[in-house]
């Protein structure tokens, strides 16, 4: 039976070999239950820092916004607004062009203008990118009014509701894409072991590989938090994995004769 419980490991991963050998020996399952548990932390975290951004940056930038935006009406798929056309909404803080409004035809493209969304009679054209833009059809659009009060609830709602809606997701997806990894981590594990000349099986390289992933991850949500970029992060975590997956290994031949025959 494991000594170590899940709240130990993320400390003790930096720096206790003899975490990684009763991870190897004694500890039943996979690991992915931990795992599961470590990325729960690390994303509440980062997603409670990114809601508290969001909602700073809609208190700060949402005023000036709102100030600038007309009334629009769509009516039977066709949108419309009393201000002479074309009518830009700025940035307040750069004063860059960001949506443009023309229901005349003088401007059909957003490669006439510097703005990331075009509003036309039928059409609203969004650039996901330099690379690529879409375009939705108004006449699946029911008829409405979008007005500053309108505008402004929507701002609310997406501030009030933004951590429960990007939590399970972000979440979701980064266990499925850690497990993955895992796998992998564990399979390079396999070559490791032939290299040290041990032969632990495959659900103890999967525990070993989530234990030394842990440093890593902690530490890229710390520098994330921090806003701090590091060069090549990629490459230098999965270095720092692979060492500790190593040392992690190599652990198990240090095992104490009376520790390998309970094995």
């Amino acid at each position: 039976m494991s000594k170590y419980s899940f709240f130990q490991i993320p400390l003790l991963s930096f720096y206790s070999t003899d975490l990684y050998r009763d991870m190897a020996l004694n500890k039943k399952g996979v690991g992915f239950a931990y795992l599961f548990l470590l990325l729960a932390f690390c994303w509440l975290i980062i997603v409670f820092a990114m809601d508290n951004k969001i909602d700073a940056y809609f208190d700060e930038h949402s005023p000036g916004f709102l100030d600038q935006f007309p009334e629009i009406t769509i009516q039977d798929g066709k949108a419309s607004i009393r201000e002479s056309q074309p009518y830009y909404i700025d940035d307040p803080k750069t004063g860059r062009p960001l949506a443009v409004i023309d229901t005349t035809g003088t401007i059909n493209s957003l490669e006439q203008t510097e703005a990331v969304i075009l509003l036309n009679k039928n059409t609203v054209t969004v650039e996901k990118n330099k690379m690529e833009t879409r375009t939705f059809d108004l006449s699946e659009v029911s008829d409405m009014v979008l007005d500053r009060l309108l505008l402004s609830t929507w701002i609310e709602a997406t501030k009030s509701y933004m951590f429960a809606v990007i939590y399970p997701f972000v979440l979701a997806g980064s266990y499925f894409y850690r497990i993955i990894q895992m796998l992998l981590y564990a399979a390079i594990g396999l070559l490791f072991a032939s290299m040290l000349k041990v032969e632990p099986d495959y659900s103890r390289l999967l525990r070993l590989s989530v234990v030394a992933s842990t440093p890593a991850i902690l530490i890229n949500t710390f520098l994330w938090i921090a806003g701090i970029k590091l060069p090549m992060a990629g490459l230098i975590f999965f270095g720092m994995s692979m060492v500790y997956l190593y040392l992690g290994i190599k652990a198990i031949i240090e095992v104490e004769p009376e520790q390998e025959a309970m094995e």
